[in-house]
């Protein structure tokens, strides 16, 4: 299944693609250059119906009269049966465009990357048909942009340093440098790294890091996640507050009716019930008109 991270961790290079460029440039020095157009091509590599391989991503980059494709798949642990695609990608996508063709894996993990950058070598003993040996970008090599200015400088490099340092020692001031530099760029764009940021991390320490840090700082971009836990808790606050106002009015209030008043996340609905909850005589007609309005309306001649 795939899972909001695995896409995070590729997606990235086609939400900037000239990222790779600087990213090799930060990492050796140099760099491809940059392409004149990038394009998204379809990641499917399906030949016939029973046999499906899909390629994370792959991007079409256009130098002139020279046209190569990068292929980007997301790692985040060992896979044998990688071993075999990986070469198979490759070869299909060289044998259909006819140009070059480079494998770039991305890991969250060193110990997967350090599985992902031994070359796969096809052929005997004796003589090597074919080799494939990825570029593979991972903790071991990937800058950990903890200096605010530097994320500043860019924001999207700073982003894939938290995705792949997510499990490491330096995570949480990796995610304060970003949040910091996104404060400081305009407030749609920083909204939306933001939310993609959120994505991309794994749901355990490094997304509830994130989190108390979107819930507790004074940024003035909003994340997904801190407005919608204030969305939640406004409606949490006002369910209760309907049932507080049937105990205190000694009505009971059965568990189905508790369990469906507190499941209610729509404010229109909840103005109604917490009108309702003063003047129902008993918890069950809290829902009447709510129920009303659900019932289907009987049709035929007699129906107006």
């Amino acid at each position: 299944m795939v899972k909001p991270p695995h896409e995070a961790l590729h997606r990235i290079f086609c939400e900037d693609p000239h990222l790779l460029g600087r990213t090799f440039e930060h990492l050796f020095g140099n760099g491809p250059p940059a392409p004149e157009s990038v394009s998204v091509l379809n990641a499917d590599l399906s030949e016939i119906k029973v046999i499906e391989r899909r390629v994370d991503s792959v991007l079409w980059l256009e130098y002139g009269a020279e046209d190569h494709i990068l292929i980007i798949e997301a790692q985040s642990e060992k896979d044998g049966g990688k071993r075999g695609s990986w070469p198979y990608y490759v070869s299909y996508l060289y044998e259909k465009f006819g140009c070059g063709v480079t494998l770039l894996v991305a890991c969250p993990s060193t110990a997967t990357a350090s599985w992902a950058r031994e070359p796969i070598v096809i052929g005997s003993r004796w003589h090597s048909t074919q080799t494939t040996a990825p570029i593979v970008l991972g903790p071991d090599n990937v800058a950990t942009v903890t200096d605010p200015d530097q994320a500043a400088e860019d924001v999207m490099l700073a982003v894939f340093s938290a995705l792949v340092h997510r499990k490491g020692p330096k995570r949480d001031g990796i995610l304060k440098a970003l949040a910091e530099a996104l404060d400081r760029i305009e407030v749609a764009t920083a909204k939306y790294i933001a939310e993609f940021t959120e994505t991309g991390l794994d749901e355990g320490p490094a997304r509830e890091f994130w989190r108390e840090l979107m819930a507790g700082a004074t940024y003035h971009y909003p994340s997904q996640m801190r407005l919608q836990g204030r969305a939640e808790g406004r409606a949490e606050m006002a369910a209760r507050a309907v049932l507080m106002v049937l105990e205190g009015r000694e009505i009971a209030v059965s568990d189905a009716v508790r369990e469906r008043v507190l499941g209610c996340t729509e404010k229109d609905v909840l103005e109604r019930l917490l009108r309702r909850a003063g003047v129902v005589e008993s918890a069950e007609a809290l829902f009447a008109d709510e129920d009303a309005a659900t019932e289907p309306r009987p049709s035929g001649r007699g129906s107006v």
